[in-house]
Parts: structure tokens; sequence; C-alpha cells
């Protein structure tokens, strides 16, 4: 029998599937990774030592959003995620009424979490508020780096609530007193 390296058995499995030799590792062949934190170049990875405890940085993100901090550029943001070069520009968000940690799983180096949060409506900056009343469910995944830990993935998705102070800007006094109101409704 015939033994061949993995790298190469892998390219030939993905080439019969269809995929793109540059794709193959699933990082574009022009964006090499780099070997300090294991993510692309281009996720501009901040290379300082913070957040030793997974579920404190989870606990500090989910205030700092709730609180309306990354709904404009935030250095805490890019210090606690994986790719902060990669998250898109924040234009519009979830405005919410609350949220819970519904489940949180440490396993050596990777952390899972599963928040559900009380959602209202949405806020677009260019159109006002639209009410959508509704619970959303985001997993959260952390890992654990030379650096502390980080989240992982898309994490920028805009979860504020109603109360905090900078929604104010965003909305007319009537369209905050609409979802103030329905915050207030029992659920």
């Amino acid at each position: 029998m015939k033994v061949i390296p993995i790298a190469i058995a892998l390219a030939i499995v993905a080439l019969l599937i269809g995929a793109q030799p540059d794709t193959v590792s699933g990082i574009a062949s022009d964006d090499p990774v780099d070997p300090g934190t294991g993510v692309p170049a281009s996720c501009d990875f901040v290379k300082i030592i913070a957040h030793p405890d997974p579920s404190v940085l989870l606990r500090e993100f989910l205030e700092r959003d709730a609180s309306g901090e990354f709904l404009q550029g935030d250095q805490w943001f890019d210090g606690a995620t994986e790719c902060p070069g990669h998250e898109g520009a924040p234009d519009a968000f979830e405005l919410i009424a609350g949220y819970d940690v519904t489940q949180m799983v440490v396993l050596g180096p990777s952390a899972s979490a599963t928040v559900r949060y009380h959602a209202l409506g949405r806020v677009v900056a260019s159109g006002g508020f639209t009410e959508e009343a509704r619970t959303l469910t985001q997993a959260f995944t952390m890992h654990e780096t030379r650096y502390g830990w980080r989240l992982a993935g898309h994490a920028l998705n805009q979860r504020v609530l109603v109360t905090a102070p900078k929604v104010a800007g965003y909305l007319k006094p009537e369209e905050l007193a609409r979802a103030a109101a329905l915050a207030a409704k029992p659920k």
C-alpha cells in the first residue's frame, strides 16, 4: 500500500469536490497566517497580553456591546477579538431589552457560550427604528492564545440596550418612547 502525505491527500479530495487550490486550507494564498497568532495576517490581531479568563472576557464584551461602546471603533474590542481586521463598520444595531448567558463551556484552550437576547427591533442609522420583538440566540467561541483569550469569528453583531445613553442619539424621541414601552411589556 502506497502512503501519501496528508496535505496531498487533502488537496486531491478538495479538488475532487470542486474547491480551488488556494482555498484548500480555508485561507487565501495571498493572506499568510501569522505564526505568532495562528490567524491570517489581515485579521490585524492585536498582540497585547489581555483577557486571562474566558468568562470574564465574555461578560465584559456583552456589557460593552449592550452599552453601545462598539457603535464606533473601539480599542478594547480590537484587543478582545481574534480578527478585528475582518469586522465590518457598524451601520445598524439590534435594540434589546436584555440578555442572558444560557450556557458556557470551557474545554482546554477553547470555550463556547450561548447568549439569548430579548430583541425589540432594529435601528438603522439611515432609517430609524423598525419594531420586531423576538428572541435572538448567538453562539460565541473563544480561543486561548499566547496573548490571552480572544473571541473568535465574526463578533460584531451590535446588540444595544434600549436604556443605554448612546441609543438616544440614533432615535427620534417618539421611537425611543415606543421602544422603551416594548421593553416594559411583560415577557
